[in-house]
């Protein structure tokens, strides 16, 4: 089938039906080369659907081409101004082109205008919430990570973040909250050794040094060296008077 493709169409090149079926054989073949031919010559004879002009660009946005990434997005979006799905990768190319100024707010616009459409899509209540928390903007930022977990309410990422803002604002049985669930249930290791880290350090300012080494210990045994977890673990010691351990 793959070799009669190839032949049909050379003999006639400009039939976006012979070059769609090529696409398909070299998706079974897991070809990316061939498809990335398919999806350019579909896109040069104006042939490809709006679910091809998707796949298309978000191969284009994983291997770093996000301007033309965005131009596949957007000629979606010319024909469906309300189409989700190319809101949300349109938004995520920006969100990822940092040589864009002004590519957080154009993100965080695309994000939020998802939000109005489905208040329940949790990639862009997720993306606006990271826009508006890296813009500083962290009361914002704390609405929309709390909506995201009405969604989904193990998501990684909104419990770890809602911890990290709630303490850098001194609110700490809040941090402790979001932090407490993230550790307790079946999370990454990535996360775990982080949440651990920050729930030591939350305990430690408000003097519950108990607690602080219960977690600091805890993500040493996860993670032995890491020198952040380590440095609390000592200043919990010296806090309490145990300078034989904090020297140690």
């Amino acid at each position: 089938a793959l070799q009669t493709l190839e032949v049909a169409v050379r003999e006639v090149p400009d039939s976006s039906e012979l070059w769609r079926q090529l696409l398909t054989v070299y998706g079974q073949l897991q070809d990316t080369k061939g498809q990335q031919q398919c999806h350019r010559k579909l896109a040069q004879l104006s042939g490809s659907t709006a679910n091809e002009r998707l796949a298309y660009g978000e191969v284009l946005m994983n291997e770093g081409s996000l301007w033309e990434a965005r131009e596949h997005f957007e000629k979606v979006l010319q024909t469906d101004p309300g189409n989700v799905q190319a809101l949300v990768k349109l938004a995520t190319c920006w969100r990822q082109d940092h040589s864009k100024e002004g590519h957080l707010d154009e993100a965080r616009r695309l994000f939020e205008r998802v939000v109005q459409l489905s208040p329940g899509n949790a990639e862009a209540l997720e993306g606006a919430a990271y826009c508006n928390r890296k813009k500083n903007n962290l009361e914002q930022a704390v609405l929309l990570y709390q909506q995201c977990l009405q969604v989904k309410s193990n998501a990684e990422g909104p419990l770890y973040y809602l911890g990290e803002i709630l303490y850098r604002q001194h609110r700490h049985p809040e941090c402790q909250h979001y932090l407490t669930r993230l550790v307790e249930m079946d999370c990454s290791s990535e996360y775990k050794i982080v949440a651990l880290y920050l729930l030591a350090k939350s305990h430690v300012s408000l003097d519950e040094y108990a607690e602080a080494e219960k977690h600091a210990r805890a993500g040493l045994n996860m993670k032995p060296n890491h020198p952040h977890t380590l440095f609390i673990l000592a200043l919990v010691k010296n806090r309490i008077a145990d300078y034989d351990a904090s020297i140690t």
